[in-house]
């Protein structure tokens, strides 16, 4: 019994958190596209040989 309760309140909190969840999300990509936008596109990945190279890396790496 006490289990049957427990797993009810469980989803019940569960579907309370879903419409924030995706209200988050969907805030993030809006950030993340507005970011991309201001920024321009990333630069291309560098060939896996120079990869290798940590300061190659370091200086391809976005800030």
């Amino acid at each position: 019994m006490r289990f049957t309760q427990n797993a009810a309140a469980l989803l019940q909190s569960a579907v309370a958190t879903v419409p924030t969840t995706i209200a988050a999300v969907e805030f993030q990509k809006d950030a993340l596209s507005a970011w991309k936008l201001h920024r321009g596109p990333r630069p291309p990945p560098p060939p896996f040989r120079v990869l290798l190279s940590v300061r190659y890396w370091r200086a391809w790496r976005p800030a």
